[in-house]
């Protein structure tokens, strides 16, 4: 889906934008977040960028895994020497690119795995001898902020000292307010703060956290800012590029929100690095989706985030479809999630990412980890992606309070991306079926059904795997009338509702279908299949429902 820009951006230089979110912090409602409207940086590029030229060359079998691996390495050290046509365009960001790169750098110096001679090379490839402060050529200036050590050298428009109020501002959001763990350190760190590199990356990285650079990085075990005992956690650093100005079409006004979105999904992953995580397939998804997240909480105006819409949820939840952007592409849930449990800019929405993050330390699967974050809130990931799956498909604004059926900056996403279309199936009148299958571990299907009468629905899960939970959707202009099926159909199981009328004036009927069975093989965790069927409404004297209408 092609994105829209907003020609109309208001000039709100860094530090003036900082005053506003930090006031918005301090007295924002749950419904702040929807009912603000500002411009934004992105989407910045509709076409490829180079990892997602890259990853699609190694699909299509066109490339080998050393190749891509050597690629992806020339993308983020050595550009130059990447081949033309897997030079994309638009910008990304290199975390767990980096992250990948230095596993196999770990592999390779501890004499496991096969490689390349040519990517044997490129990983061990001598980092530059000024190189303390993270895996670049230290600056020839270094500043000194209360929580960072910043080396730099030329910066493009923006100030250094803008960079380092960003970088504070970051942290106030993160540690102070929503109290995520401090990163570690290392205990040879001479300023007890955390290491920033501002260099020229080119013209395409945004920035990224190392754990295998410089002199300030490397294994801690135990994050000492926590009460919990980690084990795998890691003292990291940061680069981010010194020319921010050309992510923002030249505008200085949007270079500041780019910068603000770049700090705060970056250090984000700082603090992923100190919690640790033991490693699972998903972890690409978790990490990169819950750091666009925190685009929101700390530059929720900036909507670099919007590039990555939207999430394919045909496909399971830790395992998006193998698309450009698709491991940021989830973010949406987890800025839905902190909607419904305290607000996205309150630190009781952010509460989740930090029970979530202590669970993952913990050895948890991120999907278990997360499910336990939303119980101890008092709901769970059933519940929870099915309205988000409901909620994400009509975007619908949220008002105070806030219902469940709704997405909290939906208006400007509708107006600056579009909406999702997507449909599965179709049934077109009373009598009619459609057979459909959905992966475990939460995907969504939607079928469209009559948009006018009266009927029932009867949803049969037709496998010996899956669990079904669905819910049949109205829209009419600004509402939605949701009522839910009479249960969750498990393997040959079935549910229904015995009488559902279509609201008048509806212009789009869907029944939502949420698979939340889960499966420990995340990389192939099941399929399970189904028939929806149209009848003949029975004529009850009671309802065997109760219709939410969403105004």
């Amino acid at each position: 889906m092609k994105s829209k820009r907003n020609p109309h951006y208001p000039r709100i230089r860094l530090m003036t934008l900082i005053c506003l979110l930090l006031s918005l912090m301090a007295t924002t409602t749950a419904s702040a977040s929807s009912s603000t409207s500002f411009a934004s940086v992105g989407p910045v590029s509709s076409d490829l960028t180079t990892p997602a030229l890259i990853e699609q060359a190694f699909r299509n079998n066109q490339i080998t895994a050393d190749q891509r691996l050597l690629y992806l390495t020339y993308a983020v050290y050595d550009f130059a020497k990447l081949p033309p046509q897997f030079q994309g365009k638009g910008g990304w960001r290199g975390t767990m690119i980096v992250y990948e790169i230095n596993q196999a750098r770990r592999q390779l110096r501890e004499g496991k795995g096969q490689f390349s001679p040519a990517l044997r090379e490129a990983l061990l490839a001598p980092q530059p001898q000024a190189s303390t402060f993270c895996d670049r050529e230290d600056g020839p200036n270094t500043i000194s902020t209360e929580h960072f050590q910043i080396s730099y050298g030329s910066i493009n428009e923006l100030t250094v000292q803008e960079y380092a109020q960003t970088l504070e501002y970051a942290y106030k959001v993160e540690v102070e307010q929503f109290g995520w763990a401090k990163p570690s350190l290392v205990p040879n760190n001479p300023f007890n703060k955390y290491p920033v590199q501002i260099v020229d990356l080119g013209d395409q990285v945004y920035g990224y956290v190392s754990t295998d650079g410089g002199n300030y990085k490397g294994f801690i075990g135990d994050n000492p800012n926590t009460p919990e005992v980690e084990t795998r956690s890691f003292a990291s650093c940061m680069v981010l590029n010194s020319d921010m100005l050309q992510f923002a079409d030249g505008d200085v006004d949007k270079a500041s929100l780019a910068l603000t979105a770049t700090a705060g999904h970056e250090f984000f992953h700082a603090i992923q690095a100190g919690y640790g995580d033991p490693g699972s397939p998903e972890e690409n998804v978790w990490y990169e989706s819950t750091a666009a997240y925190v685009e929101d909480v700390v530059s929720l105006y900036a909507h670099i985030n919007y590039d990555y819409l939207f999430p394919d949820l045909s496909y399971s939840l830790p395992t998006p479809k193998p698309v450009e952007n698709a491991e940021y592409s989830l973010w949406p849930l987890f800025s839905y999630a902190a909607e419904q449990h305290g607000g996205i800019l309150q630190p009781s929405g952010g509460e989740l990412m930090k029970l979530m993050w202590r669970d993952i330390a913990a050895g948890l699967p991120a999907m278990t980890a997360y499910d336990n974050a939303l119980k101890a809130k008092g709901s769970n990931l059933n519940y929870t992606y099915h309205n988000f799956a409901i909620s994400l498909r009509f975007l619908k604004p949220c008002p105070d309070p806030v219902p469940p059926f709704c997405f909290p900056d939906g208006h400007i996403i509708r107006d600056l991306v579009g909406t999702l279309d997507t449909t599965h199936g179709q049934i077109a009148s009373v009598g009619g079926s459609y057979n459909g299958s959905m992966s475990n571990n939460y995907a969504t299907n939607w079928v469209a059904l009559p948009k006018s009468g009266t009927y029932s629905i009867e949803l049969t899960n037709t496998s010996s795997t899956g669990a079904l939970r669905a819910s049949v959707v109205a829209e009419v202009g600004d509402s939605l009338t949701v009522a839910s099926l009479a249960s969750v159909a498990g393997p040959n199981a079935t549910t229904s509702i015995a009488r559902f009328s279509v609201p008048s004036g509806a212009t789009n009927v869907l029944l939502v279908i949420t698979n939340e069975a889960q499966s420990s093989n995340i990389e192939s965790p099941g399929t399970a299949t189904y028939r929806v069927q149209l009848g003949t409404a029975m004529n009850l004297d009671h309802s065997l429902y109760l219709p939410l209408s969403l105004r």
